[in-house]
């Protein structure tokens, strides 16, 4: 019984040092105190965080932001299905393209951050200049631990990665659509799991998964797990302070020790977003009445 504690143990590492990430990408972004778009896919404006839920949650733009966001992680999966049923080899292609622009994109928005908080006297040539350079190298580099190396360098790769775009994400989303998203996201999880595209990715090829899932310790956390559980504890962070966050903190954990302990007695997959971010909601609504 204690060598499995100690397992289960161990394979929550990965989520621990994510969200733990996730603060400080979160510090760098209220640090550098630039303003946040709204992104394109919660299009919507909605009540403000200070409505009474009774009252927000009546109006139907929370919704909409949430459903677009939804599916378009929805449609997301089922064109790496379609294209893995299709021709496997091109998803490979396709991924290494998708990281190097993310990559770039994200890596270039926290540089920004960092030289703001930074307080240099630099000429506005060279700053330009290292603005570029410094992400094309961060981004090359990325690209080739995650897509050319296996084991610990990938799985920090992947990690440093999805908890740097989560935590941007979260930071820019607003509070009603946000906490309606993850409602969402988790029954779309258990769906795309046990009956959608993740289900058919991965009985298709499991031992082929390289830039969608982290491999830790003989377990698989995807990509997108990563990314969600990092929105979350940002989002918190932003929009509750911090008390209310180290709780979030404490639920995502409590939350998928829980799911791996199911996947370890079930042999099977198991989806890792409801338990995490249902416990995350009650914690956050709970803490906001205290």
């Amino acid at each position: 019984m204690d060598y499995m504690k100690t397992l289960y143990m161990k394979h929550i590492i990965p989520i621990l040092v994510s969200i733990l990430m996730s603060w400080g990408f979160t510090f760098i972004i209220q640090l550098s105190n630039l303003p946040s778009p709204t992104p394109i896919i919660t299009p919507y404006p909605e009540p403000e965080p200070t409505t009474p839920p009774v009252e927000a949650l009546t109006r139907l733009e929370p919704y909409y932001n949430a459903l677009i966001f939804t599916g378009v992680i929805a449609v997301g999966g089922l064109i790496v299905y379609f294209i893995v049923k299709i021709r496997r080899k091109l998803l490979r292609s396709l991924l290494i393209i998708s990281y190097i622009i993310s990559g770039f994109g994200i890596c270039y928005l926290y540089n920004i951050m960092i030289f703001s908080i930074i307080i240099i006297n630099i000429d506005r040539g060279i700053l330009e200049t290292l603005l570029i350079t410094i992400p094309v190298i961060e981004t090359i580099v990325m690209v080739y631990l995650i897509f050319h190396v296996k084991g610990f360098l990938q799985a920090v790769s992947m990690i440093i990665f999805g908890t740097a775009a989560g935590s941007w994400i979260g930071s820019t989303l607003n509070v009603w659509s946000t906490i309606l998203l993850l409602i969402m996201l988790s029954i779309y999880d258990i769906v795309a799991v046990y009956r959608g595209p993740i289900k058919a990715i991965v009985e298709d090829n499991p031992k082929d998964l390289t830039g969608l899932v982290v491999m830790f310790k003989e377990i698989n956390i995807g990509l997108g797990d990563i990314v969600f559980y990092s929105l979350t504890q940002s989002f918190s962070i932003i929009n509750y302070g911090y008390m209310p966050a180290l709780g979030v903190s404490f639920g995502l954990i409590v939350g998928f020790y829980i799911t791996v302990i199911i996947a370890e007695r079930t042999k099977k997959p198991v989806p890792a977003l409801p338990a995490s971010l249902i416990l995350a909601l009650i914690i956050i609504q709970t803490l906001r009445l205290i």
